[in-house]
């Protein structure tokens, strides 16, 4: 690996290459649709949040767009816009369990309701009606100002934010190094988390090496637990009988769409292999 000079100088920004022209806008505007509501939809799922959100939608955006010129992680823009979108419905998408439910859907919400709660604002249907209800669409009104505000800031200090360009990889990699190592023994003041954490590390750099999905790890290290407390829980109500993963419409739903998330890679493989079979016969 060829390390990055100090001197280097970063590339030089201004508004015309940070805002898309119109023709780029409306190009990738489907995807940043449909990536969106991803977001939205996982954002809306207790314990999921942004992270999960950036990668499915990173993850899909690589499996369905067709774009042989530039490949995704050498500047593809579907790379960029399909996580960004994403991240940012999920954090809308958090508030519809927390606002009406009074269940965080990530972190950040969970200090919002925190806030709530001080406020004398209890989560739930009632924060829609009555007095309550002038603050709650005011709370709405505040994140789409707060919208505007992170655009400036973005498009003012875009130049400020690209000088960790001029930082050579050899005191990048080191530096984030220590950082790892330091979190990781901070949450529980355990060497074991250190270990575990590079472990890990290994393990992402193998999955890089051999070009596999290491998207599909992370999100097992954050559903796993989910998925199994929500098990646990199921099979106490039904006195051990796992007939109650099966008892409902819903339960059936969510089966059909666990085995499709399975397939879909054969499907997907066929599908591509089909297409450049297309193109080569033209």
């Amino acid at each position: 690996t060829q390390f990055r000079g100090v001197g280097e100088n970063p590339p030089k920004q201004n508004l015309s290459k940070i805002v898309p022209d119109l023709s780029t806008f409306l190009k990738f505007l489907p995807l940043g649709l449909r990536s969106a509501l991803l977001g939205v939809f996982i954002g809306a799922l207790p314990g999921t949040g942004g992270d999960v959100a950036a990668l499915l939608a990173y993850d899909q955006a690589k499996r369905t767009t067709r774009n042989p010129e530039t490949p995704f992680g050498q500047g593809a823009y579907e790379g960029i816009v399909a996580p960004e979108t994403a991240n940012k419905g999920a954090i809308g998408g958090a508030f519809i369990p927390m606002l009406t439910l009074g269940i965080p859907g990530e972190s950040v919400t969970a200090v919002l309701m925190g806030g709530l709660i001080i406020q004398g604002l209890t989560p739930g249907p009632d924060l829609f009606v009555g007095e309550t209800a002038k603050m709650t669409y005011t709370f709405f009104a505040g994140f789409v100002l707060t919208q505007f505000a992170m655009l400036g800031i973005g498009l003012l200090g875009c130049r400020i934010f690209a000088q960790i360009s001029r930082l050579s990889d050899a005191i990048l990699i080191p530096a984030v190094s220590v950082l790892c190592v330091v979190g990781s023994y901070a949450i529980h003041k355990n060497f074991l988390d250190v270990v575990i954490m590079m472990i890990f590390g290994v393990l992402g750099y193998l999955l890089r090496k051999f070009d596999l999905n290491n998207a599909a790890v992370v999100l097992a290290l954050i559903l796993g637990p989910i998925g199994e407390k929500g098990l646990r829980r199921s099979l106490a109500l039904s006195k051990g009988s796992p007939a109650i993963l099966f008892s409902t419409p819903v339960c059936w739903v969510l089966i059909v769409l666990c085995i499709f998330g399975i397939l879909s890679p054969i499907f997907m493989n066929r599908m591509e292999k089909m297409s450049m079979e297309k193109a080569g016969e033209q």
